[in-house]
């Protein structure tokens, strides 16, 4: 073998190497995604456990709201039987007093009747049994007016548990008090006023607009700023609201620092308030 069949022999195997060095390489690529599919199957069976853990409480869930609905309803249906009963003995009560008042009224005659015998000698053992009867026949009325007063609060406990709110509510008139109150302007003036969402937290502008709403104030909207990054509150104000815009911020706790004239004349609105990552230490985030 010459020195050219060596050096192609050489080549050759450094070819060869190569080839076999992709092919590790291609093989250790797929060993890697093989990982990264087991890794992802693992993180999808422990998410189809927990949605199992979660389906199981909801089921949980729905078979105690099932409980509950059934012990509603045997609940009512007692109720119910218990108002048909006082219904019906109520309705038996008319005829039972009269059937009373008829035996008393016979009674009664009886007992004069045999107290005139008494008098004339006469009867005496009748007028001892007329008394008896007598005796009965109240102790009979007692224990039903006593049944009847039992019905009467029975039927005022259903009427109770049944009853519907009587009329709409109506809302009374709270007064305020503290600082609230002696911050109230006696009339607010009219001015245009926009609160702008400047730290990224979903209702601050909405928080604010109420809390200005209830010192006179109309706000004319809420919206988001420029940006979500602003670590302060400001109140920017055309030249001719200045009054107004301080006012407001000493309301709200904002700093006279942070109140500046930054609106032309001709913008539509004279006030804008932009609320800052800083709106839990101010006034509107307390109320």
């Amino acid at each position: 073998m010459d020195q050219n069949d060596a050096q192609r022999t050489f080549e050759e195997a450094a070819e060869q190497l190569a080839r076999l060095q992709k092919q590790l390489l291609s093989y250790q690529s797929a060993l890697e995604t093989l990982d990264g599919v087991g890794k992802s199957t693992e993180a999808v069976a422990d998410a189809a456990e927990k949605v199992a853990a979660a389906a199981r409480e909801v089921e949980a869930g729905i078979l105690e709201l099932q409980k509950a609905q059934a012990a509603v309803k045997k609940s009512l249906e007692y109720t119910f039987q218990t108002a048909n009963f006082v219904k019906e003995k109520a309705a038996e009560m008319p005829k039972t007093f009269d059937e009373m008042g008829a035996r008393l009224e016979k009674r009664l005659a009886a007992a004069l009747e045999a107290r005139g015998g008494d008098l004339s000698g006469a009867g005496s053992g009748v007028g001892g049994s007329a008394d008896g009867e007598l005796g009965r026949e109240l102790r009979q009325l007692r224990f039903l007016t006593m049944g009847v007063g039992g019905l009467v609060v029975i039927l005022f406990l259903i009427a109770i548990m049944f009853m519907p709110a009587s009329g709409p509510a109506v809302a009374t008139p709270v007064r305020a008090s503290g600082p609230v109150a002696a911050d109230r302007p006696a009339a607010a003036p009219a001015v245009r006023i926009q609160i702008l969402n400047g730290c990224g937290v979903s209702g601050v502008a909405s928080r604010f607009e109420q809390f200005l709403e209830v010192r006179g104030y109309a706000v004319s909207g809420t919206d988001n700023a420029d940006r979500f990054t602003y670590e302060q509150t400001l109140v920017r104000s055309t030249a001719a609201a200045a009054g107004v815009a301080a006012d407001m911020a000493r309301q709200m706790g904002v700093p006279p620092s942070r109140v500046v004239e930054l609106l032309p004349a001709d913008s539509p609105h004279d006030v804008v308030v932009v609320v800052g990552r800083d709106y839990e230490i101010l006034a509107p985030a307390a109320q």
